[in-house]
């Protein structure tokens, strides 16, 4: 089977498969924030605003991938608070003057009336994968990871 590698997925006993959507990255701010009337901000604006850190049980490289701390000309992206999920991230930026970074497709699922989410021009797109652990591969698992990746070249 063909190995599709994506970020962030760096431990040896894991396998990752096919990188099945890419989407790109999005800034939540309330609709009080100044961001909110932006049709697409830089990776440089992040500079300009606190972010809702990602904080929970995910390994260091995967927060530093899905909440950065500097912008990619190295500016330092001031933090506040934080949150183990989207609805508590979410309700921080609904009530104050930070922002999270989502994937486009979670921000379409996530549409609340109280947020805005602006497009963020300079940061890689989020990609989302197949990953297993490699000690519990098998024919099954294999014969998924192929439907998925034929289902995938069909429709791309």
């Amino acid at each position: 089977m063909r190995q599709w590698h994506f970020s962030p997925v760096d431990e040896p006993e894991l396998t990752t498969g096919l990188v099945f959507s890419r989407q790109p990255q999005t800034l939540a701010v309330s609709v009080h924030h100044p961001f909110s009337e932006l049709g697409v901000i830089d990776a440089e604006q992040l500079a300009q605003i606190c972010l809702v850190p990602i904080t929970g049980p995910a390994p260091d490289y995967w927060q530093r991938v899905n909440s950065p701390s500097t912008t990619p000309g190295g500016a330092t992206i001031p933090t506040q608070g934080g949150a183990s999920t989207v609805q508590e991230g979410l309700s921080q930026v609904a009530f104050s003057q930070v922002g999270l970074i989502l994937c486009a497709a979670t921000a379409t699922y996530s549409q609340r009336s109280d947020i805005t989410f602006v497009p963020i021009n300079g940061l890689p797109e989020s990609a989302l994968g197949l990953v297993w652990r490699t000690d519990l591969e098998s024919p099954r698992l294999r014969a998924f990871a192929k439907a998925i990746e034929e289902a995938h070249t069909c429709s791309a």
